[in-house]
């Protein structure tokens, strides 16, 4: 895997002269010396600019290079606007390929366009194939026209899929990748961790792109358990869904849904669930309910259909009978839609209660954390004007204990109470499902027996020879109800097995993650971070690292960051120690993945490097580390862009391997062609 920057070059049109600059860069170190202000952090950005990577440096869509490329350029005296503007490089990667860029800054084609060319077109223009992509475009990782699609096969990079924040995929971008290969002077000597873009929504994106630069094997264990992991969300999603509709579906029909349910098990059976549905004041089985109306259906259509002057004696009997009914129902309904008003206020009452319940948790596990921490206890729990425990007014006179009870005993006592009522709150809504389904039931039989009793009034008024209509309706009443509850139980039955099958693919995800067991790294891994480890201790007493005793600095086997008893390295360093800190770390990825087959593109960009006003001293051993790490047969490239007089770094580096790009004092880089 590698990257070779070959030839950078800037290219602004103005409405006088033509500016611009044209820079080859080597194989091994490269420093690209000039004054402070005059565009040395142009040229390094116009290369990530170039490579459609600026989303590493922000999220903002803005162009990353100064005014000199955008706007205006001021040259002898006199001001220039720029008409057209942009970037062009010529890359290489291992195989020796060679790919031309050019992308445009001010002008035409649009800035999310990259035009390529399949060859040197920079250094031996020609008739090269010639091809554009988009770039910072949704699928510019993903597709074929997307560029950083295509720049990842030129790097021979298969850059994997790993999990964002909401659980989802997306592949590991090139933003989240190069950080750690380019510095940028205003922000990225900040820290030692690289800037990583936190817009990308990838989940610990710093560990991901380490144990991929390092190639490192718990990068497919992690990515695996986080796979396993989304999919159990999806899943328990998917469970919620399906037991929704179970409940919908059942309440439409009056019918009852008994048995656990309400969150995915490995263990779940169909036959843990039942259904029941209430036949007046008694319940019963759905299947001895579709039975009880199957013989009831086999029997009258055994029966005649009788004529109406067979049933004009009972006639007013039965219609005093279905009126008698319809009152009953009617009162059975209102008494139940109140009872179902009461359960709902006691419900709101409940869930109130365990609202006022957290809260006071919540305050009595704050005033512990605070006395733990040396803190008064006082300005948290002294309003004694409302009880703690009921939330009722206490009027002055009212008796207060004076031994109350400690917090700790406090917080256990409400966990306590708030267990009971989350157990109450789960036996009301038990309670509403169960009132629903009858309510339901009573609706449906005060709507059929008004329907029967209009039916008898007018049977008492038909002619005697007419069928009678009451034995009509109720045969086609138990035919509709029988074939409606045979048609909601194979419809409940169908969402139960998708409920079984869900409980399957938890049963085989849980297995899984159950063997994955927490991702540690295997000796492999450990050899690699154990590597770095030894690497950054070297630099750190070269570079002279005073703050702490460099042989006491650890790799963490979790984050793969710089630690010191366990923590991050931070605060408890000089700034110039921070720096080089920054140098030993990239370094060190650098060389261990060269040393143990890992992803390092072989290709590392420092901006401005001696930071903090870092030791001279600890410059040149840079320096020399990074000129030793480009002898050792593998193809390496470093640029330093720095401010240092051209006589200091000539010094430095004079029996180093090296390539010196130097413009001259008080002159700008990009000047008129």
């Amino acid at each position: 895997m590698r990257l070779k920057i070959r030839r950078l070059a800037l290219q602004a049109n103005t409405n006088g002269p033509t500016f611009g600059t044209t820079i080859d860069f080597d194989d091994g170190l490269n420093i690209l010396r000039a004054d402070n202000s005059s565009g040395k952090s142009t040229c390094l950005q116009a290369i990530i600019y170039g490579l459609g990577l600026e989303g590493m440096l922000s999220p903002r869509r803005e162009v990353p290079l100064p005014h000199a490329m955008t706007d205006i350029i001021e040259a002898g005296g006199e001001v220039f606007t720029i008409e057209s503007s942009y970037v062009s490089l010529e890359i290489e990667n291992s195989n020796g390929e060679i790919l031309a860029i050019r992308r445009t800054v001010r002008g035409q084609p649009d800035t999310s366009v990259i035009q390529t060319w399949a060859g040197p077109m920079l250094t031996d223009p020609g008739d090269w194939p010639q091809r554009d992509y988009f770039v910072r475009r949704p699928g510019a990782a993903q597709r074929e026209a997307g560029f950083h699609f295509q720049l990842n096969r030129f790097l021979g990079w298969q850059t994997p899929r790993v999990t964002r924040m909401d659980g989802g995929e997306a592949p590991l971008y090139l933003e989240a990748l190069f950080p750690y290969f380019y510095v940028e002077q205003k922000h990225g000597w900040s820290g030692v961790q690289a800037r990583i873009p936190g817009y990308l929504g990838l989940r610990e994106p710093g560990k991901r792109a380490v144990e991929f630069i390092l190639g490192l094997d718990a990068f497919e264990r992690v990515l695996t358990r986080q796979r396993l992991i989304s999919a159990r969300s999806i899943l328990e999603s998917d469970w919620k869904s399906v037991a929704r509709a179970l409940s919908t579906s059942a309440e439409s029909a009056g019918v009852v849904v008994r048995g656990d349910f309400e969150k995915p098990s490995e263990n779940f059976e169909i036959s843990s669930i039942s259904y029941t549905i209430s036949t007046g004041q008694v319940w019963s089985s759905l299947d001895d309910e579709i039975d009880r109306l199957a013989a009831e259906v086999a029997r009258s259509q055994r029966t005649p259909i009788r004529r109406v002057d067979q049933v004009a004696k009972q006639g007013e009997s039965e219609l005093l009978s279905a009126q008698n009914s319809l009152t009953n129902a009617a009162t059975a309904l209102s008494a139940v839609m109140e009872e179902v008003e009461s359960n709902r206020r006691r419900k709101v009452e409940i869930e109130s209660r365990i609202d006022a319940l957290d809260e006071d948790l919540q305050r009595h596990r704050d005033l512990r954390a605070l006395k733990r921490l040396g803190a008064s206890q006082s300005g948290l729990l002294d309003d004694y004007s409302i009880c703690p425990t009921c939330h009722q007014e206490l009027r002055d006179g009212m008796e207060i204990s004076h031994a109350p009870m400690s917090i700790d005993e406090n917080i256990t006592f409400i966990e306590q109470e708030l267990q009971t009522f989350r157990a109450m709150l789960h036996d009301v809504d038990r309670v509403s499902t169960a009132l629903a389904a009858r309510e339901l039931l009573l609706r449906e039989q005060v709507t059929g027996l008004r329907r029967r009793v209009r039916v008898y009034k007018q049977a008492l008024s038909d002619v005697d020879s007419t069928p009678s209509a009451t034995d009509i309706a109720e045969r086609i009443r138990v035919e509709d109800r029988h074939e409606d509850l045979i048609r909601k139980q194979a419809e409940l039955i169908r969402i139960t097995r998708q409920l079984s099958e869900i409980s399957t693919s938890w049963r085989s995800n849980s297995e899984r993650l159950r063997a994955i067991g927490e991702v540690r790294v295997d000796e492999s891994d450990l050899a690699k971070l154990r590597l770095l480890e030894k690497i950054i201790r070297e630099q750190l007493k070269s570079y002279g690292f005073g703050s702490l005793q460099p042989d006491t600095i650890e790799v963490s086997d979790d984050t793969y960051r710089p630690t010191h008893e366990g923590f991050d390295l931070g605060f408890d360093l000089s700034a110039s120690d921070m720096i080089r800190l920054i140098w030993s770390y990239l370094l060190g990825l650098l060389e261990t993945s060269l040393r143990s087959n890992g992803n390092h593109p072989a290709f590392l960009v420092f901006d401005e490097p001696r930071q903090q006003d870092t030791a001279p001293i600890s410059f040149e051993r840079l320096l020399s580390r990074s000129a030793w790490m480009t002898t050792r047969g593998v193809p390496v490239q470093i640029i330093f862009a720095t401010s240092e007089s051209e006589g200091t770094i000539s010094e430095m580096v004079n029996n180093l391997p090296h390539r010196m790009i130097s413009f001259s004092s008080e002159r700008k880089i990009l000047q008129p062609l």
